[in-house]
C-alpha cells in the first residue's frame, strides 16, 4: 500500500495535479532515499510544467518549486538519453538565485531544447 501511495505522490508532483503546496505536501511523507527508481521524469514532463507556467497557470515561485521537490530523488527515474539534460534543467529551475531566473525566455529555451527540432 505504502508503495503505491509513494507513486501517487510522485505522479501528482511530475505532472503537478493538484496544487503545488498539496503535491509537495503528499510526497514529503515520504524520504528522498529509495532502493528503486519507481517512476520516471520524462522530457514532456518538463515542457507540459514550462507550458503551463508559460500560458499563466503557474508561477515562477512553483517552477522553482516544482524542479526543487524532484531534484536528486533517488525514488524518480530519469529517461535513458536525456539523464543530463534533464538533471541540468532540475538543477537550473530549482536555483533560480545560482543560475538564471525563471523567466518566459529560460522556459521557452528548456521547452524547446526538450521539444526537438521543428
Amino acid at each position: 500500500m505504502e508503495r503505491q501511495e509513494r507513486i501517487t505522490a510522485l505522479r501528482c508532483v511530475l505532472e503537478l495535479k493538484t496544487s503545488m503546496a498539496e503535491a509537495v505536501g503528499e510526497l514529503s511523507r515520504f524520504a528522498y532515499d529509495s532502493d528503486e527508481e519507481i517512476v520516471t521524469l520524462l522530457p514532456s514532463h518538463v515542457v507540459r510544467i514550462l507550458d503551463r507556467y508559460l500560458s499563466g497557470e503557474l508561477t515562477e515561485g512553483d517552477i522553482e518549486g516544482w524542479a526543487e521537490a524532484l531534484l536528486g530523488r533517488d525514488d524518480i527515474g530519469l529517461l535513458m538519453g536525456f539523464e543530463e539534460s534533464l538533471k541540468q534543467a532540475l538543477f537550473e529551475l530549482s536555483t533560480p538565485d545560482v543560475n538564471e531566473p525563471i523567466s518566459r525566455e529560460l522556459a521557452r529555451r528548456w521547452a524547446a531544447r526538450f521539444r526537438g527540432p521543428s
